[in-house]
């Protein structure tokens, strides 16, 4: 199995290959949410994509399992 020097232990590294903005990202951005998402915001959280590497405390997930 890969490790990288990047690994922390309970932690995974994701490699991702898609992303989407749905409409509760846009509602964030215009700032429809105020009270409980302060604008500047990240958005986007929808993602697709592979474990890269994992730490070594990680047990849940193997690298390169979608």
């Amino acid at each position: 199995m890969f490790r990288s020097r990047w690994s922390v232990p309970a932690r995974c590294v994701y490699g991702i290959y898609a992303t989407a903005v749905d409409p509760l990202d846009y509602q964030i951005r215009r700032g429809d949410y105020p009270e409980y998402v302060p604008l500047p915001a990240i958005i986007g959280h929808d993602v697709s994509g592979v474990v890269e590497d994992v730490g070594r405390e990680v047990s849940e997930f193997g690298v390169r399992r979608p």
